[in-house]
């Protein structure tokens, strides 16, 4: 027996296992950050990532990685004692292990409130790049750990511009994290945090939809807030003989309502909050009903 190839064929089934458990972990973030981006409303999405990584766990045992894994998915879903049962796994796999211990720290602070969450920033600081870093990862998780308890505001009207706000804090937040990530570059391998930025990047678009359904709301108020004023001034003038000139007036009108009664519809399409908007909708629809009753009597 050749010992020598013995171990090396021992040692590439070892690499062999390891390469596939950690592919199997990366499958596992992305369905949790997912997940996350979608507030983790979709059970089956964290179901499969807690399939995967135990899978990851079961091909290569000794890799902390989807303990670590199954750590931030019980940790940012509430389940505190499963997180440190996994914990205590890792420490026993590596008793040194940077990600683990800094993990245990945030695990067992106070968090702060939302805008200490979202406030990084680098101004008039000197840090040792492992400083930056374990300055980027608290923050980080903390704002994870936000987005887990804070549900996705609704679009609705007048509610634009707090959406707007929330969006800039974020933005700059990431943008500062992002200089962050730049001091670390040549230093520090950055993918772990680069890659839970996910769920981050994933909230931020869909502000941004609901932000720009907040602006179409409002758009679509006061168009017909006016022409409920015009539609009542038509009714109007049905008595007062002018009933040529508020015939034409009318088509316009309708032109107007029934493209306006599209976008309404393509809104509760998306399940918006519209119902003072569609009480104005209706107001309008029976004006313009009484205004084509009273011209045809």
């Amino acid at each position: 027996m050749n010992l020598k190839n013995l171990v090396q064929a021992q040692a590439g089934l070892i690499n062999q296992r390891r390469d596939g458990s950690d592919t199997l972990c990366r499958q596992a973030y992305a369905l949790l950050a997912e997940s996350e981006s979608q507030g983790f409303e979709d059970k089956e999405l964290l179901k499969e990532a807690m399939r995967l990584f135990i899978q990851a766990i079961r091909q290569q045992r000794q890799n902390p990685e989807p303990y670590l894994g199954l750590i931030y998915l019980f940790f940012l879903i509430g389940e505190e004692s499963q997180a440190n049962l996994y914990l205590d796994i890792v420490f026993k796999l590596a008793p040194q292990h940077q990600e683990a211990m800094a993990l245990k720290r945030f695990m067992q602070a106070k968090p702060p409130e939302t805008e200490q969450i979202l406030h990084l920033n680098w101004e008039g600081e000197t840090l040792r790049p492992e400083k930056i870093f374990d300055k980027l990862e608290l923050s980080l998780f903390y704002v994870l750990k936000d987005l887990r308890s804070q549900p996705l505001p609704i679009a609705g009207l007048n509610q634009s511009a707090k959406i707007a706000g929330y969006i800039q804090q974020i933005e700059n937040w990431l943008s500062q994290f992002e200089a962050g990530l730049q001091q670390l570059d040549a230093i520090y391998d950055t993918s772990s945090l680069i890659r839970r930025l996910q769920p981050v990047e994933a909230r931020l678009v869909l502000l941004k939809q609901i932000g720009a359904n907040s602006e179409t709301i409002n758009t679509l108020a006061e168009r017909l807030n006016t022409m409920l004023l015009k539609s009542r001034k038509l009714y109007q003038a049905i008595g007062s003989g002018q009933k040529a000139d508020v015939e034409n007036s009318l088509e316009v009108l309708l032109d107007d309502f029934d493209k306006n009664s599209q976008l309404l519809f393509e809104l509760l399409d998306k399940c918006v909050e519209l119902s003072e908007i569609t009480r104005t909708y209706e107001a309008l629809k029976a004006i313009i009903e009484q205004i084509y009753e009273t011209i045809d009597a």
